[in-house]
């Protein structure tokens, strides 16, 4: 069997697991509409590749080792030498061995539990399904155990051949790790701002967390990994406790007890207990992610900077980014054309759209939180009811920054009327157009098929 194949199989029966475990649905798994083959009973188990930590492996929510690209970046940030690199992969080689044997001597319980729990045997919810998933949960958190132990004597045996400045580096390399292996809240938070890993974003857009950015990135790993810890650690007592609590609501209706409405609302309140834990987790982890990103941006030179913010928004709030219709690459070609423009109607210009992009982007500040309390309210309590007042008032806030832009349009237009080159002049009037329209036909459903 390879390891492909094995992995897709877990996946299936793992959804099954969650479906039952998480009634008030944490979310799917990335992976459960894959297909699974069954290999001979007697193939053998060949040796498994090594996977990156923020994988879900095996379909349950369990890390995999440190992946070859997470040792790339460890060795760079650490800035060792070639022999320092040498003795590094030597020990890594030695660290992948200890994680794949894991995987091997593991991969069987996983499958059993796994496939058991998703079988026709619990077509509801009962308490031999829910203590089969407290024993996948148990096998996960051993897992997790040994892992976290081979990774910290890996980084031990890294740490005794570094000098002192490169040891001082290594603070960011475990933090790093430790994040990386808190793969079940990052599956199913609500909160998108939250999933974000301001460090591992920056790597893949290119922009690594060094020179400037070291100590920004030391100090966003030592608040943000706590918090991420927490969460873990929450949701992976909350998704049996859960089960246990709609067990008591089920077991009391069915058996007719007289005192079923007091268990289920009982059992409600600690359901929410739960959730709200988990929702304010995630809104403190979105608020350090708003608060580091902006001094990231800061210290970046201005273009880099907002290529990075916008791509950061683009993760965190889908919903309000990006905006088809918004004016500021227009602005930036119309102020960097305006050299044969007067002085007067340049300086004007500047000003004008200067304010008009401050009250745009103030227009966007409201959508995005309206978005946070909208998620947050979710994530508190895997109900929808507060949908449609969120889409109500998104639409509103889009109506509003709409007519920003078609204020911005207008006075750029009268400013530079019989001044501006011929191309932005029909841009403008393009831009303007566009807006006009779009006032005038807003009702397209939007958010909801976002």
């Amino acid at each position: 069997m390879t390891s492909g194949v094995i992995h897709r199989a877990l996946a299936i029966s793992a959804a099954a697991v969650l479906c039952l475990a998480l009634p008030l649905a944490f979310g799917e798994s990335p992976l459960a509409s894959q297909s699974a083959k069954q290999p001979p009973a007697d193939s053998p188990l060949p040796r498994l590749p090594e996977f990156d930590a923020n994988e879900v492996r095996l379909g349950v929510y369990i890390p995999g080792g440190i992946g070859r690209d997470a040792l790339e970046r460890c060795l760079r940030w650490l800035a060792l030498a070639e022999p320092q690199v040498i003795l590094a992969r030597r020990q890594y080689d030695i660290y992948l061995e200890r994680v794949n044997l894991l995987e091997v001597e593991t991969e069987g319980q996983f499958v059993h539990l796994s496939s058991t729990a998703g079988s026709s045997r619990f077509p509801a919810l009962t308490a031999e399904a829910v203590a089969l998933h407290q024993r996948l949960a148990d096998a996960e958190l051993d897992f997790i155990a040994r892992i976290t132990e081979f990774d910290t004597r890996f980084m031990a045996e890294l740490e005794a051949f570094c000098a002192p400045a490169q040891v001082f580096a290594m603070e960011v390399v475990r933090l790093d790790r430790t994040r990386l292996r808190c793969v079940g809240i990052v599956e199913h938070m609500i909160v998108a701002e939250a999933k974000i890993d301001l460090v591992a974003m920056s790597e893949a857009c290119g922009q690594p967390m060094e020179g400037p950015l070291d100590e920004i990135s030391r100090a966003y790993a030592k608040v943000v990994t706590p918090l991420m810890l927490e969460a873990e650690s929450k949701f992976r007592r909350a998704r049996v406790d859960l089960d246990w609590l709609d067990l008591e609501i089920t077991h009391a209706w069915a058996q007719g007890l007289p005192n079923a409405a007091q268990v289920r609302d009982m059992a409600v309140e600690k359901k929410r207990a739960h959730l709200h834990r988990l929702a304010q987790l995630q809104e403190k982890i979105a608020r350090v992610n708003a608060d580091y990103m902006s001094k990231i941006v800061a210290v970046l030179p201005p273009d880099d900077g907002h290529a990075f913010q916008d791509k950061y928004n683009r993760r965190a709030y889908r919903c309000v980014y990006p905006d088809p219709t918004g004016p500021t690459e227009l602005i930036k070609s119309t102020l960097g054309a305006s050299d044969n423009l007067p002085p007067n109607v340049t300086e004007a210009l500047a000003i004008v759209c200067a304010q008009g992009m401050a009250e745009y982007h103030v227009s966007n500040d409201r959508m995005k939180q309206r978005t946070l309390l909208w998620e947050v309210e979710l994530a508190g309590s895997h109900l929808y009811g507060g949908k449609q007042l969120w889409g109500d008032d998104m639409r509103v806030l889009r109506i509003r920054r709409w007519e920003t832009c078609e204020k911005l349009a207008r006075q750029v237009v009268a400013l530079s009327a019989g001044h501006m080159d011929d191309r932005h002049s029909a841009a403008w009037r393009q831009y303007l157009d566009t807006i006009t329209s779009q006032l005038a036909n807003h009702d397209d459903g939007w958010p909801e098929s976002t």
